[in-house]
């Protein structure tokens, strides 16, 4: 699969994945290639199935992004070899692909065996396309409106998903710890920040998915970040 988006290719609703266009793009678009592949391990007598992405640089100065994702697939991988009994799937969407933001969401399900139930967790790798540097969404709030920012979360938290979270404590504890903010989506009305399970709600639950507007957003991040940069005209 060639990923090729315009910057502005910001979606109305929320895609399984992201509409591919051919429309002109400026000299610089970036390209990354995905493909899936896929591994049995049953003559091992330990696994089922290990399927995951790799990722190709096609155009752009972009390698660098391309290894630290294939980096980051490779480590899960190992961690899973390691283990005894498990199934392993991890895919790739391309949500926003530009010349300043190079943005995939990873989902990875885990199942081992004897286990009450499987585990999927979202993570997004954002990156600078300029420096090819990955960031996430809490660099990108203005160091003096961080307070702010999490309160602002804490508010929309507890009133999106009244009567669905673990206690008061547990979730602000869980907005303490910033690596629980992993997974976000720019879309045309707002971002969207998956919520793991298990990190403010209970399994039976399932993720969360917390829907944030611009303009609640446009006083808090940073004008000079990246996403900043990209969405200026939605933040006002």
């Amino acid at each position: 699969m060639n990923v090729k988006l315009p910057v502005d290719s910001l979606v109305s609703s929320t895609p399984t994945t992201p509409r591919s266009t051919e429309t002109a793009l400026s000299a610089d678009a970036v390209q990354i290639s995905i493909t899936q592949s896929n591994r049995s391990f049953a003559q091992r007598g330990k696994w089922d199935l290990l399927s995951y992405p790799t990722f190709a640089a096609v155009s752009g100065d972009v390698d660098a992004i391309a290894n630290q994702l294939n980096t980051y697939v490779q480590s899960r991988i190992a961690e899973a070899e390691k283990s005894n009994g498990i199934e392993l799937e991890i895919s790739a969407d391309p949500t926003y692909i530009s010349q300043h933001l190079v943005l995939f969401n990873l989902e990875e399900r885990q199942y081992n065996k004897g286990a009450a139930h499987g585990m999927t967790n979202y993570e997004s790798f954002a990156f600078d396309a300029t420096t090819g540097e990955r960031f996430d969404l809490w660099s990108q709030v203005k160091p003096e409106r961080l307070g702010a920012f999490q309160q602002m979360l804490y508010e929309e938290i507890t009133a999106q998903f009244a009567g669905q979270l673990f206690d008061d404590e547990t979730v602000k504890s869980s907005l303490q710890d910033r690596v629980t903010l992993r997974s976000f989506t720019p879309y045309v009305g707002g971002m969207k920040l998956t919520l793991n399970v298990y990190d403010y709600a209970p399994y039976s639950e399932g993720p969360l998915e917390l829907w944030i507007d611009w303009q609640d957003l446009g006083s808090l991040l940073d004008e000079k970040s990246v996403l900043g940069q990209v969405f200026k005209s939605k933040l006002k």
